[in-house]
């Protein structure tokens, strides 16, 4: 195969250069690069990538079986690449994982590739020990993290990975390699997270007091949700009341009536038992976005805390019913936490593995770590329902 246009290969790389920084440029520079040389494919490929994060779907598929007409002229190398994109929007992800490993292979040494792997192994695996694998086989003093806002992802992801096996105490050098850490919001996340493990209480109120001065509220209260969530797993009642506090210090001082604060407002009043002063946010939400499907499922949830499950399950179902392609268990997930929260708890585990098959991600503020699934945390059939799903990864 011809080498592409140079000038056609240079959009390309200022195109990898920000990813995860700037999705406009980065997709009129793919645009640009595939103009100037139409037989150049990587960014095609790329883009696939880019509506796949941005979950733009329908374009994401419509652009892969573009691609896979045209698959006599791909290189192995292109070839598994798309593979890789297919299985993956498919919910096959231990596939996906194979055709991205194949890639990983050929350069090792490749940032981009590297840390889309160990996204991938943590979010789409849950496989904690093959992230670390790969974090560690790169010195963290040799990653210019300044100049590479795809790496701070593998900050978080390195950190996440510790947190999953228990290493905790290690989080804490990876702050050191991040100077703008409120930059961070999920590595500052996962901070906390080791810091309750370590009971470092005092710690952790330093750093959230420096952040309620830095940061936007809706940021902070996002951290106190954490906090609670990480403070009920381990039973600390002392401290979820003083971020209940906090959190209703924000509450009492604000003006601020924009979604995103209303709607941290509505879950930690659901943690703090105020359950109708949260129902009565998340109606006004319908008022104005009556079919927003987000909306009625936290409508649902609300009412499954308030005890009254029959009106919950109805309407979490009505929603249900309606989901479209590309769900990926978001749906079942959904129902999963309200019938968790109605003391149904086989309903519950059944559409929590149903959600995985459908392609449910394992975030890291969704299942052990979810406050709505909090009744299912020390359940053995739960665990197993989320180990990991790579065999030989434990």
């Amino acid at each position: 195969f011809p080498a592409p246009r140079f000038d056609a290969y240079e959009k390309y790389i200022q195109a990898i250069s920000l990813w995860d920084e700037d999705d406009t440029k980065v997709y009129n520079l793919l645009t640009e690069s595939y103009r100037l040389d139409t037989n150049f494919l990587e960014p095609q490929l790329l883009k696939v990538g880019l509506y796949r994060n941005k979950r733009s779907w329908y374009k994401c598929d419509s652009l892969i079986n573009y691609l896979y007409n045209r698959k006599s002229i791909l290189t192995k190398a292109q070839l598994d690449k798309l593979n890789f994109y297919r299985y993956d929007i498919s919910g096959d992800f231990t596939k996906a994982y194979e055709f991205l490993l194949k890639e990983y292979e050929r350069d090792e040494d490749d940032l981009f590739i590297s840390n889309s792997v160990m996204q991938f192994a943590n979010y789409k695996l849950n496989d904690a020990r093959s992230c670390l694998k790969i974090a560690e086989g790169k010195k963290l003093d040799s990653i210019d993290f300044d100049n590479c806002s795809y790496c701070r992802t593998r900050l978080f992801n390195y950190g996440l990975a510790l947190l999953k096996l228990g290493r905790t105490k290690e989080v804490e050098k990876l702050v050191t390699y991040d100077d703008q850490l409120n930059g961070n919001a999920q590595l500052f996340d996962v901070r906390l997270m080791a810091l309750v493990k370590e009971s470092k209480d005092q710690e952790i109120k330093d750093l959230m007091s420096k952040k309620r001065m830095n940061a936007s509220e809706e940021d902070y209260l996002d951290d106190c949700i954490v906090l609670l969530t990480e403070y009920q797993k381990s039973g600390d009642t002392e401290q979820m009341i003083f971020w209940q506090t906090q959190a209703q210090k924000v509450f009492d001082g604000s003006l601020n009536e924009e979604n995103l604060f209303m709607e941290y407002k509505a879950r930690i009043l659901e943690i703090s038992g105020a359950y109708k002063e949260a129902q009565t946010i998340w109606e006004l939400f319908l008022h104005y976005y009556p079919d927003n499907a987000y909306y009625n499922f936290r409508l649902a949830t609300v009412l499954a805390l308030g005890g009254d499950c029959d009106e919950a399950i109805r309407h979490g179902m009505e929603y249900y019913r309606k989901r479209g392609d590309f769900d990926f268990g978001y749906s079942q997930y959904e129902m999963a936490r309200i019938h968790s929260l109605c003391n149904e708890k086989s309903k519950a585990l059944g559409l929590l593995s149903g959600s995985l098959r459908e392609g449910r991600q394992f975030h890291y503020k969704f299942f052990d770590r979810d406050w709505y699934l909090k009744d299912l945390w020390d359940d053995s059939e739960f665990k197993a329902i989320i180990k990991y799903r790579v065999v030989g990864s434990q």
